[in-house]
């Protein structure tokens, strides 16, 4: 129980000093949530760099000659109807052959594409290709 004008002026003066402490506190908090936030965004605007290229890629290569030559007519589907792997296999092939011409090794991928898109085409999903390597 407050008796006096001074304790009473104690007693408000720490209510005072807490609500300040409080506020601070506060202040504090925000600004160094303000302080990290503003860390990460110069950096990661300093790591996240951007840029166009208006020229073209070039490469140089010691050598880069192959050469393809068909050794049958081309693939034709026309009147085609489905057949097992079995009979697919014994068909007629086409047959080709890739030569590298210099003496570095040389990657490549060989695809099957279709060059007659009409809108009957049967879908690429039906159709199975066989790869045989001949030495």
């Amino acid at each position: 129980m407050i008796t006096s004008l001074d304790e009473l002026l104690n007693e408000v003066l720490l209510i005072v000093k807490g609500v300040i402490m409080k506020k601070r506190v506060l202040i504090l908090v925000v600004s160094l949530i303000g302080i990290t936030g503003i860390i990460v965004g110069v950096s990661l605007a300093f790591f996240s760099v951007g840029g166009s290229q208006e020229t073209a890629n070039t490469f140089t290569s010691g050598c880069l000659s192959i050469s393809l030559t068909d050794e049958s007519d081309s693939i034709n589907l026309t009147n085609a109807y489905p057949v097992t792997d079995v009979e697919g296999l014994e068909g007629t092939s086409y047959d080709f052959t890739i030569t590298n011409n210099c003496d570095s090794p040389t990657n490549y991928q060989i695809n099957l594409e279709s060059l007659n898109q009409v809108s009957n085409s049967l879908n690429a999903d039906y159709i199975k290709v066989a790869l045989s390597s001949v030495q």
